[in-house]
């Protein structure tokens, strides 16, 4: 701190030779730059002259562009018209009706178009001096045909049809003799040129190569000759001009001085132009008045700090103090030159200072840092504090960035805090870091997290050992009531033989002996812990929610530079449920991925309802930003988790995100599954159950489906002999060609030795011996054949969950049924997804997609 003040006060010593320095030198810059501004006016005017005189010549160049392109189009199509032998009354009437619309596309009704066929000389206006005109002795039609089909511009200054003619343009086909070509008139240069908009004073001249004036707009008012005369010789006086001269003062009719500018354009044409010099330099009185006032200026406030040195020395010492005081917070600081990649240390630890000097090679530093710490952080440090990280942190504007780590320091752990602090007032070449302890803050933090881990430990624990009831109770009991529904409905069809009859209603006492026994062990259990339902339980539109929720981080992520993708599947739109907690969770889980997430990365976020008749809804939020480390995964729901990554703490919360987001999603009986991979992105899958407010249309409906499936081949795969043989009979009475295996092994030896899409859909079961539903799934999916990913596979099975749907889609299933079945729901649920394959959208996520 000592040394600090010691610099303020020489600093104020020499204060006041630099106050006098300072006030000689701003009368030297005044002068020179009234001399070095002259200068560069002069040099300015001539540019602006030259860049007025080019913007001129621009606009005659896209005027002779236009002549051009509508007078290679006419001879084009003339000669369209003598390849294709057409009548010359009907050419003679398409070569009209072609220069009616070319002179409604440059806007002049009145332009004199001209068409030579066959011999034969047409005119757009049909003057009846038209037949008389020998074209074949015009000078610039014997030009045009050995023009070698280019297009020529020539001088003709004579009289047609009571108007003056100036120049033509034609272009002539020497093997045919046919031409087109245009009289450019008087009143076509004044036409072209009404927009044109001059300096004051200024005058401007289009001459033809021969030097013949075109057109000119001029401030003088002198007699037709004189004025002639001096166009004249401003004509040959531009000619002679070279690139050095270019801007030469003369004088004009109005005894005016100005500089005098010209151009060339590519059909030979001239362009010439002057301009007063009171009009170029119209700034220099106002730039000298400037200089005056800034000076006067200077010298007060010199006058004002001089005066007031002594005050301002005295707050500067003060906030130097302020400043070490505030140092002494980190034990370690270094400042960093990102232009030499250099540092100065202005606080060190002791055994870093035996290490490295006080001023260095940037990288010798980290190296030290590296080096002190252990393998797996020093890593992670030196990439996160690299030179070019640093560079692209600072493109970026990031104001925060750090992180912490253990080290040891005389045999004890202790947790360190680095930061990077930007210099502003220099961020492309400063920047600062510094290292503090933060022993008591990690403690505290930890404290918080072990009451918290006990809390979810709990919940969790009572969470799973419901679900773990409730997943056996609904599979016991969803199995023989999918046989009790399945073979009454075969029952009662009008066809069934009294033999078959008879052998349905067994197995329905059967299974449904089965049921009663189930019952009756359920009736034992008192009751079963409540929790799991929402607080509040409103009916409201879930798309509309879900769309009100989702739109806001749309608009967020467009204006950050990233693709955002939403997609709803949803048969069943009105339910009961908590739209608070759902907003909660979905709040939580996009921000998320906007945070994690940089410039051009997309975020997709999606809603489907498991299944037509289910109750079920999944919520996947998949993005492609900077992942997580598969390692760091099982810790992600812990309280206060943050990634031991060096990275932008900007934007970063204090870790109990996710751990809410758990919580909310195990009260409303949810489930929830994060996959991810550092540096590819992160795929979350929400499943949570919301009961419909109404019946649906779809299930309100019973209309006739019965050939949704006819004609398809289906493979049922179900460990349960009666399932296997109610799925057979109940596909079968709709038409369908129907086989069954009885476990997953079969299933995919039935696939692999199946035709090639042969096999339109798979009914799989989940709860099966040796292989299940799901391992089966993801097993067919990687079979090398076209028709591996192109098959529908539906879960029928008595897992209502949503771990349970989770654990499907992410195996790579289409649709998630739930016994017992219900064929109008099975046929329909089909029907859409062969309409959405049929279309060629995507109807599963794919194991390897995960």
């Amino acid at each position: 701190m000592n040394g600090i003040n010691n610099i303020t006060r020489r600093r104020l010593h020499n204060n006041n030779l630099r106050t006098f320095i300072t006030l000689a030198i701003a009368i030297f810059i005044v002068v020179s730059g009234l001399i070095s501004t002259y200068a560069a006016l002069l040099k300015s005017a001539r540019n602006m002259g030259v860049e007025f005189i080019k913007s001129y010549a621009a606009d005659e160049e896209r005027d002779i562009a236009a002549y051009k392109t509508i007078i290679s189009m006419g001879l084009n199509y003339i000669d369209k018209l003598e390849s294709d032998s057409c009548g010359f009354p009907e050419a003679e009437q398409q070569i009209r009706h072609f220069m009616q619309s070319a002179s409604s596309s440059l806007n002049d009704s009145s332009i004199d178009f001209y068409a030579i066929y066959r011999g034969k000389l047409l005119s757009l206006q049909n003057y009846p001096e038209t037949e008389k005109f020998d074209f074949r002795s015009a000078e610039w039609y014997q030009n045009a045909l050995n023009a070698n089909g280019e297009i020529v511009f020539a001088d003709v200054n004579t009289t047609s049809n009571g108007e003056r003619i100036l120049s033509v343009a034609a272009r002539a086909n020497p093997e045919n003799g046919n031409a087109v070509f245009v009289n450019l008139r008087r009143q076509d240069y004044d036409r072209t040129h009404n927009d044109i908009n001059l300096p004051a004073l200024s005058s401007y001249y289009l001459f033809s190569e021969n030097g013949e004036l075109l057109y000119s707009r001029t401030p003088f008012s002198e007699d037709e000759s004189v004025v002639a005369s001096y166009e004249k010789e401003l004509f040959n006086r531009a000619l002679n001009l070279s690139e050095a001269n270019i801007g030469e003062r003369i004088k004009d009719l109005n005894n005016v001085s100005c500089g005098l500018y010209y151009s060339k354009t590519s059909n030979g044409s001239v362009c010439v132009m002057t301009i007063p010099h009171s009009t170029l330099f119209s700034d220099l009185d106002d730039i000298i008045l400037m200089y005056s006032i800034a000076f006067i200026i200077i010298f007060a406030v010199i006058c004002i700090i001089t005066f007031h040195d002594r005050a301002l020395g005295r707050r500067v010492v003060k906030t130097d103090t302020t400043i070490s005081a505030l140092c002494n917070t980190y034990y370690a600081i270094y400042r960093i030159n990102l232009k030499d990649e250099t540092y100065d240390m202005i606080k060190g630890s002791e055994d870093i200072q035996h290490v490295i000097p006080k001023s260095g090679k940037y990288n010798d530093m980290l190296n030290a840092f590296e080096h002190a710490i252990d393998e797996k952080t020093g890593s992670k440090m030196a990439k996160a504090f690299s030179l070019e990280h640093i560079k692209k942190l600072v493109s970026e504007n990031v104001r925060d960035f750090g992180g912490d780590f253990v080290r040891n320091v005389d045999g004890v752990n202790q947790w360190i805090n680095i930061g990077l602090i930007l210099d502003d007032s220099n961020p492309n070449e400063e920047a600062v870091i510094a290292f503090r302890q933060i022993d008591n803050e990690k403690q505290q933090q930890l404290r918080h997290t072990k009451l918290l881990e006990s809390a979810l430990a709990a919940a969790d624990e009572s969470e799973k050992s419901q679900k773990r009831f409730f997943s056996k109770m609904s599979h016991e009991m969803r199995t023989p009531l999918n046989i009790i529904l399945g073979m009454n409905e075969l029952a009662m069809r009008p066809d069934c033989t009294p033999e078959k009859r008879l052998d349905y209603q067994q197995k329905i006492e059967y299974a449904g002996t089965d049921m009663l026994k189930l019952i009756n062990n359920i009736l034992r259990i008192s009751r079963i812990e409540d929790g799991l339902m929402p607080i509040e339980r409103k009916e409201f539109n879930l798309c509309e929610e879900f769309g009100n929720i989702v739109q806001p981080f749309k608009e967020q992520a467009l204006r950050e530079g990233k693709r955002f993708t939403i997609n709803i599947d949803v048969k069943t739109t009105l339910v009961l449920g908590d739209t608070l907690k759902l907003s909660q969770i979905l709040n939580n889980l996009i921000s998320n991925a906007l945070q994690f997430t940089n410039k051009n990365d997309s975020i997709t976020v999606s809603m489907r309802q498991a299944g037509a008749d289910s109750d079920n809804y999944v919520f996947t939020i998949e993005d492609t930003g900077i992942g997580i480390a598969e390692e760091r995964l099982p810790d992600i729901f812990l309280p206060y988790y943050r990634d031991a990554n060096f990275r932008d703490r900007s934007g970063s919360g204090g870790g109990l995100g996710l751990a809410i987001v758990k919580s909310l999603v195990s009260q409303k009986g949810g489930t929830i599954q994060i996959n991810s991979k550092l540096g590819k992105g992160t795929n979350v899958i929400v499943t949570l159950p919301f009961a419909a407010a109404e019946e649906s249309d779809f299930i309100k409906r019973k209309t006739d489906t019965s050939d949704s499936v006819k004609g398809l081949n289906i493979l049922v795969v179900d460990d349960n002999e009666l399932n296997r043989e109610l799925m057979v009979d109940l596909f079968a009475e709709h038409g369908a060609n129907v086989k069954a295996v009885s476990n997953g092994k079969d299933a995919i030896s039935e696939f692999e030795n199946s035709e090639l899409f042969g096999i339109d859909a798979i009914i799989m079961d989940m709860q099966m011996p040796e292989m299940d539903g799901c391992e089966t799934t993801v097993k067919i999916r990687e079979i090398d054949r076209d028709d591996a990913k192109w098959v529908l596979i539906i879960a029928l099975t008595a897992n209502y969950f949503s771990e349970d749907i989770i654990r499907t889609v992410q195996a790579g299933m289409n649709a998630h049924l739930t016994k017992p079945v219900d064929m109008d729901i099975m046929q329909k649920t089909l029907a859409d997804l062969i309409a959405k394959r049929s279309a060629g959208e995507e109807t599963a996520i794919f194991p390897e997609a995960k």
